[in-house]
């Protein structure tokens, strides 16, 4: 028996003492495509449902009834010190499911090459809007809207939560390094969700449509997007894809490739005091 627990020990300090393998290409196991979109003007932002003019420009796809509903700031510094790291931290309160609200830590960068000195993720996530890729490890870290008020947030509150994740928190840190007292919320997004699958390809692969407002009694303004999303190694999804961009320059709501930007740069040019 003492053999036995002696030999456990060992191998346990073995592994322990096993370097983690830094992030690599094959670590992002799954992309997500996105897509702006413009649509005609005088349509409802804040809609109950998908009805009416939306069901026929989205007829491409089909959804299901129920709306989901979610409120999203980021945080950074007034001259967008995060940013320029490739650091994106977003808070977001889950309206339809509390328990789901979460605040994520994410890196975004053109190449997997920033990443040398990162060690090996769990959750890695390309995405390609309008044919660029950005290569995108997160963490997730959930929250109690009860703790944090979307509205006003604590940011106190946020890093000491970030930091429960010791992997997440080793991104942050030294990135943020010591602007912690700079941080600041955008203004509150009120996003809106509908999922459905997405017609004549094969196998079943699920697009989510949302639109993205200001958080007011009446909105004014609006920004839509379109994304799908499965294993980066299922050579369909280019296909998928190509169905997408396809239909929606059909429908004349296609944005340019080169003038397709992601929700969150949309977000902080929306918000007033950031650079």
């Amino acid at each position: 028996m003492k053999i036995f627990t002696i030999k456990r020990f060992v191998l346990a300090q073995l592994i322990y003492a096993l370097p983690l393998l830094a992030i690599n290409l094959e670590d992002f196991t799954q992309s997500e495509y996105g897509f702006n979109i413009q649509e005609p003007q005088g349509m409802k932002i804040a809609p109950d449902a998908l009805s009416g003019k939306r069901e026929k420009l989205y007829s491409f796809i089909n959804f299901e009834p129920q709306r989901v509903e979610k409120l999203v700031v980021y945080l950074d510094t007034k001259d967008l010190k995060l940013s320029k790291e490739s650091l994106i931290i977003r808070v977001r309160e889950d309206r339809s499911n509390p328990k789901k609200s979460k605040i994520t830590v994410k890196l975004r960068s053109s190449t997997v090459d920033n990443y040398k000195n990162l060690k090996n993720n769990r959750k890695g996530e390309i995405d390609i809007i309008g044919g660029k890729k950005a290569y995108s490890p997160s963490w997730d870290i959930r929250f109690d809207p009860q703790d944090i008020d979307i509205h006003n947030v604590n940011i106190n509150d946020v890093i000491e939560l970030i930091k429960t994740n010791k992997d997440a928190w080793a991104v942050v840190e030294p990135r943020l390094g010591d602007n912690a007292k700079d941080l600041k919320q955008t203004i509150v997004m009120r996003a809106l969700y509908w999922f459905g699958t997405i017609t004549k390809i094969h196998g079943v692969v699920e697009a989510d449509y949302s639109i993205w407002s200001p958080y007011s009694k009446v909105p004014h303004v609006a920004f839509t997007s379109l994304s799908f999303k499965g294993k980066t190694d299922d050579a369909n999804l280019i296909l998928v894809a190509e169905r997408v961009a396809k239909a929606l320059e059909q429908k004349h709501i296609a944005v340019p490739a080169d003038k397709s930007v992601s929700k969150t740069k949309k977000v902080f040019d929306m918000s007033p005091n950031f650079q």
